[in-house]
């Protein structure tokens, strides 16, 4: 499906100023040179020009190589959201190796499970992984460590291998949906900056932004719309190690762009209700949302506050950018249209997605990446979506998550979540099937209420309101798709590191 008319115009005079690269080193050689002295990465107590960037990249490649990496090494990274993860991922992929991104809340044993699966050659760790690295140590002694000390003591340079070719693995990234078994997606070169490209078509300025890094760099969606579209920008991205801590240090970064899961913006919207544009440093514009369903009442209490909030769809194996959404008030169900040059399709429902963002494979994992692709080349997303007569995809389910009933009925789970989370006095909720008395399957929903905004409204009984929340959603949908048991929460649900609910763990 094509759409380069529509971000072309959207972008306007900017658009020819957007540059696509296909490899990282490509990257930084251009931002050093076009955006030299303008401020790349900024955090609590420091701050880096993209020349800093630039050669502190190139000291952490000398630190690597003398520790053993090589050119097409699979190298753990496990870092928070730091400097030291900016320039260790430009370093690896810079030298021809692979970046495993892995998350620092893994224990020992699943580190050590990690390393085995996807070959780690090398590990380089931050400050909060190491009682973890401690024992790893004594689990795997033959490969070298490197510490957030040894990239803190920089001294000489290496250059990049320009040998590396834009179809080389860049990084493996952790993925499985929310139910699924974890996997590790491989992302090239291409494929990764393809995304970052993407990401650099929003509504408002498109370069020199900025940003506050709160959705984890080891999800996609923070490592490419947030840290690779920033810097392909000239923008600056503002760190944030601990995910709340942005509550005290966003009047300091002052962002005017913000890239969210969907929690998050809620979380944002409360605070301006609160306090006013001020509470999150005075200059906020623009929300870019994704991770998880963004629902049209997220998008329209935003725009109450003054803030214009872009929906927009894909996955790990997409490199994160398949759609994004310019036109969330005149339609603010849909994810938007299809970025440049890809080619999109809905088979059976199902959306299947073709470009030079898509992954590479599972890492030795022939069955599934098998399982995921099509015959030509389409990787099957496994979400449920339509087009309308304008383009705009709309995400309407899961595969996965489709509920057969006992009379042959299909039920997909998000269309009741959606109607649920649409209503204030519902924070989140998850549908399921259950069983009756008589062993017949039924739909069942968890739900979560805002209990802020029960107290608010003076609601003394939060069960009692619930259920009539659910009342009125069961009145709007066709019989098979009533719920027929609540579960009131008292906790919110178990989610992943990105904010989803895990639906296995939750259930």
């Amino acid at each position: 499906m094509e759409t380069i008319s529509y971000w072309k115009k959207m972008a306007g005079n900017d658009y020819d100023k957007i540059k696509r690269f296909t490899r990282t080193q490509d990257l930084l050689e251009y931002v050093n040179k076009e955006f030299n002295t303008r401020t790349a990465i900024s955090w609590n107590n420091g701050k880096k020009t993209f020349n800093d960037l630039y050669n502190d990249v190139a000291k952490a490649r000398k630190v690597l190589l003398n520790a053993g990496v090589k050119k097409g090494m699979n190298v753990a990274m496990i870092f928070k959201n730091e400097y030291n993860f900016v320039k260790t991922f430009f370093a690896i992929t810079t030298l021809g190796a692979v970046a495993v991104i892995v998350p620092p809340v893994l224990p020992t044993q699943a580190l050590f499970g990690s390393v085995k699966k996807f070959d780690v050659g090398a590990i380089v760790y931050g400050e909060e992984a190491e009682p973890n690295i401690v024992g790893l140590k004594d689990m795997i002694a033959s490969i070298p460590y490197i510490s957030y000390k040894d990239l803190n003591n920089l001294k000489d340079s290496a250059s990049a291998d320009n040998s590396v070719k834009e179809t080389d693995p860049a990084a493996i990234m952790f993925t499985g949906g929310t139910t699924g078994t974890p996997k590790g997606a491989v992302l090239s070169h291409r494929a990764l900056l393809r995304g970052a490209y993407n990401g650099c078509f929003s509504a408002g300025a498109i370069f020199f932004n900025t940003y506050m890094a709160l959705v984890p760099f080891f999800h996609v969606f923070g490592l490419v719309r947030n840290l690779l579209s920033s810097i392909s920008t000239g923008s600056e991205i503002y760190l944030v190690r601990e995910m709340m801590s942005f509550i005290n240090e966003i009047g300091k970064a002052k962002p005017n762009i913000l890239v969210l899961v969907p929690a998050l913006a809620n979380l944002i919207y409360s605070m301006v209700m609160k306090n006013g544009k001020e509470a999150v440093g005075g200059k906020l514009e623009w929300i870019i949302c994704g991770g998880a369903h963004v629902t049209p009442d997220t998008i329209k209490r935003l725009l109450s506050v003054g803030i214009k909030c872009c929906p927009g769809y894909g996955l790990t194996e997409t490199a994160n950018l398949v759609s994004g959404s310019v036109d969330f008030e005149r339609k603010p169900e849909s994810v938007g249209k299809i970025y440049p040059e890809q080619d999109v399709k809905i088979v059976n429902g199902e959306i299947w997605v073709k470009g030079d963002n898509l992954f590479d494979g599972y890492y030795k994992d022939p069955i599934e990446t098998n399982h995921a692709m099509s015959e030509d080349g389409y990787m099957k997303t496994g979400d449920l979506g339509r087009f309308d007569e304008e383009g705009f995809l709309y995400i309407v389910g899961r595969n996965k998550n489709i509920i057969v009933l006992d009379n042959g009925e299909n039920v997909s789970p998000e269309i009741i979540e959606d109607a649920l989370d649409n209503i204030p006095l519902v924070n989140s909720s998850l549908i399921y099937e259950d069983k009756n008395a008589e062993g017949r399957g039924i739909i069942a929903a968890k739900i979560y209420p805002n209990y802020n905004v029960l107290k608010k409204l003076g609601y003394d009984d939060a069960e009692k309101a619930i259920r009539g929340v659910v009342e009125k959603v069961n009145s709007n949908m066709p019989q098979h798709m009533r719920i027929s048991k609540i579960t009131v929460l008292k906790e919110d649900f178990k989610r992943s590191g990105s904010m989803k609910i895990i639906r296995k763990a939750n259930i």
